[in-house]
């Protein structure tokens, strides 16, 4: 006996798979059965599958609506939020940036002015 090789192909599952799925009229009481039942239901108007989710009645139709309107508004107001907090957090680090810049021209301006003490009392 050789090993399965899932790659080669085996034609004995083949086979039986094309017999089993090939074209096959319907047997003559199932037309009857279908033809039967759309003749007593009559014809019913389609409906789309938002009407079917949303129902006949209005206020639901109502409630999905104000739904995407809060969402909509939501999202803008969150973006809105988004956008300042990333402009906060742009001064801040501006801000930060001057902090430092000034701290160090404190700082030389200090040494200078500890400099010029020294030479006036050196004198």
């Amino acid at each position: 006996m050789e090993p399965f090789d899932p790659m080669e192909p085996n034609e004995e599952l083949e086979s039986s798979l094309r017999q089993a799925l090939e074209r096959k009229d319907a047997p003559e009481w199932f037309v009857d059965g279908v033809m039967a039942r759309v003749k007593s239901e009559g014809m019913k108007p389609r409906r789309n599958w938002l009407a079917g989710w949303l129902g006949s009645s209005g206020w639901m139709r109502w409630a999905a609506a104000v739904a995407t309107v809060a969402i909509v508004f939501g999202g803008v107001r969150w973006e809105q939020e988004r956008r300042q907090r990333l402009q906060g957090e742009a001064a801040k680090a501006q801000l930060m940036m001057a902090l430092k810049m000034t701290g160090e021209k404190l700082r030389m301006a200090q040494v200078r002015v500890q400099s010029l003490e020294r030479d006036e009392q050196a004198q």
